[in-house]
Formats: C-alpha cells, structure tokens, sequence
C-alpha cells in the first residue's frame, strides 16, 4: 500500500499531478506510471485502489473532489486482452513482455482514462473497465461492474451496470450543476452544514 503523496515523490515520470494533501487516496502496487494523476480535496478510499493498466502509452487518472470509494475498487484499464483481437493467448507463448508490449502498440495505442467526478459515492467490490467518466453526484452500488459512462446523479448497480434511478429530478439536478457546492470554500460548506442534511440546499 502506498499513500498518493509517496507515489508522486518517487514517480517522477508522471507529467501532469495535482493531489491535495487533505485527500486519503492509496493504492496497491504495482503503481503504474500515470500520464496524469490529479486527486481532489476531501476524497477518500476505505482501502488502496487496485489498477491493471499493462501495455497503454498514457494513463489518466482524475478523481475529484469529496468523493469516497469503498473497498477493492478495481480499475481494469488495459487492453491487451480483448474479444477485438484474432487470439488473446499469443503473447505468453511467443513473446516476452517487451515484444509484445512493442507490437501491442503499435496497433493499438491505448489511453485509458478514468474520471470521476465531485460528490461521488462508490461501493465496495466495483470493477470499472476501460476508459470511463463518472459524473458529479452519481452513485454507484457495491459489487458493481462499470462498461460505460455514468450520468451525473445517476444511481446503477448489477453487473453490468444498470440504471436504478437518478438522486433528484431534472429541475434539482440542474439547479445542483449551477451551485457547484463542492467549490465552496471549507467556510461556506460548514457554515451550510444543514442544508445537506435536510436538502434545503435546493431551495
């Protein structure tokens, strides 16, 4: 297991980083090499996000802000294995990993990214496969298995994801993208504590 802050430290090929220190964000290694790696203040996982991303030439990891993540998530964001390819069993027989990596992608320059956004909720045991957008305040139920985007207060669940419903209707998710709670100073949002509890917020 190793803390968002060690991994930057000792990754210095990752271009692009913007990790707040107040986000509680670990992973399991192998870390990969992130192209981007950009952490939000207030996100946390109950435990270290596992990542399989072999072969890609960039890696996009955005998590927002106030976002909580259950245990084992699981982000399958490689490739190599795909029902596209004439065989998915050629690569241990007859290539080492740097062959196949090489003829991999040159064929198929993969680059998976994976956001999610502010006010997220996601339960324990999630796999989310590929390039994904999770959208603000969305939630996603444990053991689910994300094939493709979700919408912005969505609530899905099931493997594969399924609609279940949205948080609030049109008119409260629309007013809920122009206030932007999450972008509030810690002074506001505390100040207005009550106002989530009781969903006054919307009035």
């Amino acid at each position: 297991m190793k803390k968002i802050l060690d991994i930057i430290k000792n990754k210095k090929d990752i271009k692009e980083s913007y990790v707040f220190k107040n986000s509680r964000i670990s992973f399991n290694d192998p870390i990969p090499n992130f192209t981007k790696l950009s952490i939000g203040e207030w996100s946390s996982s109950s435990n270290p996000l596992t990542i399989h991303a072999y072969h890609v030439s960039e890696l996009k990891l955005v998590i927002n802000k106030f976002v909580h993540i259950g245990k084992n998530l699981k982000w399958l964001a490689s490739k190599e294995h795909t029902p596209e390819l004439l065989s998915n069993n050629l690569n241990s027989l007859f290539l080492n990993e740097e062959e196949f990596e090489k003829i991999y992608l040159r064929y198929h320059n993969d680059s998976p990214i994976l956001e999610i956004g502010n006010d997220v909720w996601i339960g324990d045991n999630v796999i989310i496969i590929g390039t994904i957008k999770i959208g603000d305040g969305s939630v996603v139920g444990a053991g689910t298995v994300i094939t493709h985007d979700v919408k912005p207060y969505e609530v899905v669940a099931g493997n594969p994801q399924k609609h279940i419903r949205y948080r609030f209707n049109k008119k409260d998710i629309d007013k809920l993208k122009k206030i932007k709670w999450w972008n509030w100073e810690d002074k506001k949002i505390k100040a207005n504590i009550d106002k989530f509890f009781n969903n006054n917020l919307l009035k």
